[in-house]
């Protein structure tokens, strides 16, 4: 099995095999655990494709704070590229009001 640990200790599976698959069998709260585990690849298409509602949607689903700043930091990468009004929507939900304070 592997897996990945980010730099806040958060461990992430990342191989879908039997073993895996009984491992997030097991969670409780295994809709959570999916809503709120994402690569950075899925972060980058997340923002990068789709309107401004498909992202809020899916934003909407990330409850855990590290998740969160996770999804920031990776779109501070290329938040150059990034719409203003994307940027503005991960802003207010992160609860920021001027999306320059997340995104230099």
């Amino acid at each position: 099995m592997n897996s990945v640990c980010f730099d806040k200790g958060e461990l992430v599976i990342v191989d879908e095999d039997d073993s895996t698959k009984q491992i997030k069998e097991s969670i409780v709260d295994a809709e959570a655990y999916t809503n709120n585990t994402h690569t950075k690849e899925e972060i980058s298409k997340m923002i990068k494709t789709g309107n401004i509602a498909q992202m809020k949607n899916k934003l909407e689903k990330i409850t855990v704070d590290s998740e969160k700043q996770f999804v920031i930091d990776v779109a501070s990468e290329f938040s150059d590229d990034i719409p203003a009004g994307k940027l503005k929507a991960l802003a207010e939900w992160m609860g920021v009001e001027d999306p320059s304070l997340l995104f230099d």
